[in-house]
């Protein structure tokens, strides 16, 4: 069941991150031409006027078109960034992820 807590995660093609319990080996769902292979990236979440950064994210990414894909408990944690960020009224907030 997807986490819907309000919160956008833009991406290169304007599509929200895609939750894969596992995603790696797997051909890209975007793009449908590149593998996805263990990476780390930056998530850009924003509600409202709450913009969060959230770097250094574990996630599996295309090899072809960069799109990457969060595992659930991932998922979980940066969306908990987000919204503590929200009920803290932060404008802009950026923060590096730690396991």
């Amino acid at each position: 069941m997807p986490l819907d807590l309000g919160l956008k995660a833009p991406s290169r093609q304007t599509a929200k991150p895609i939750m894969m319990e596992d995603a790696r080996n797997m051909k890209c769902a975007i793009c449908k031409h590149g593998d996805t292979a263990p990476g780390i990236v930056t998530v850009t979440l924003q509600r409202d006027e709450t913009v969060v950064v959230v770097k250094d994210v574990p996630a599996d990414v295309c090899d072809q078109c960069g799109e990457y894909y969060l595992d659930e408990a991932t998922t979980a944690k940066v969306l908990a960034l987000g919204e503590d960020a929200v009920r803290h009224r932060a404008e802009v907030e950026v923060l590096r992820f730690v396991a």
